[in-house]
């Protein structure tokens, strides 16, 4: 799978921005905060990329959610961002 690079992509700079917003980000709160269509590929790309891990969980309900858990150190400021 060919990727885009966090430091070359707007698209994916916006979906971090958005999940360093809130603990957990729902598919829907990620296309309305980051204006993207498709944030599970986007969150594909993110993990891709050395040093970012994004978690995913399913709510009950079947709904996604997700979560940024680290950034490479000197990449935007929540290096091992845990919770």
């Amino acid at each position: 799978m060919n990727f885009a690079k966090v430091e070359n992509s707007k698209r994916l700079q916006k979906v971090i921005r958005a999940l360093r917003q809130q603990t957990w980000s729902s598919t829907i709160e990620l296309v309305m905060a980051a204006q993207v269509t498709s944030p599970g590929t986007a969150i594909a790309e993110i993990n891709r990329n050395e040093g970012y891990v994004v978690e995913k969980r399913t709510r009950k309900d079947g709904a996604a959610e997700y979560r940024l858990v680290r950034t490479p150190k000197g990449k935007g400021g929540c290096d091992d961002k845990t919770s």
